[in-house]
């Protein structure tokens, strides 16, 4: 585990210890204080535990609409492979059964 880094959140100091790096651990930090920041504008005084719950519920929320994204581009790509893959197999399946394999394609073309 890497060293402790000091973070601060909307004026609190938290001590987080994590694998990764600092650079995202006070990336992270400045995000969340910024989510937090925006939800206190143009309100008077929230409790900073509200705004943390709540930006913590709308950061989570934003994290499963892309993870959602993520699993469904996931599926279209692999869907896609099997058909190239299908189309693929099928053109060199005619190929062979035409008697023009590939050595003897690569023959035709090279007249050695």
């Amino acid at each position: 585990m890497r060293q402790p880094v000091e973070v601060d959140i909307m004026g609190y100091r938290l001590t987080v210890a994590s694998e990764d790096s600092e650079e995202h651990i006070r990336d992270v930090a400045a995000h969340v204080t910024r989510r937090m920041q925006e939800l206190a504008e143009g309100r008077t005084a929230a409790p900073s535990l509200n705004l943390a719950l709540v930006a913590a519920l709308n950061i989570a929320s934003e994290w499963r609409k892309l993870q959602r994204q993520q699993e469904e581009l996931c599926q279209t790509v692999n869907r896609t492979a099997q058909r190239v893959s299908a189309r693929v197999t099928a053109a060199l399946g005619s190929s062979v059964r035409k008697g023009e394999g590939i050595t003897r394609r690569k023959e035709a073309q090279d007249p050695a």
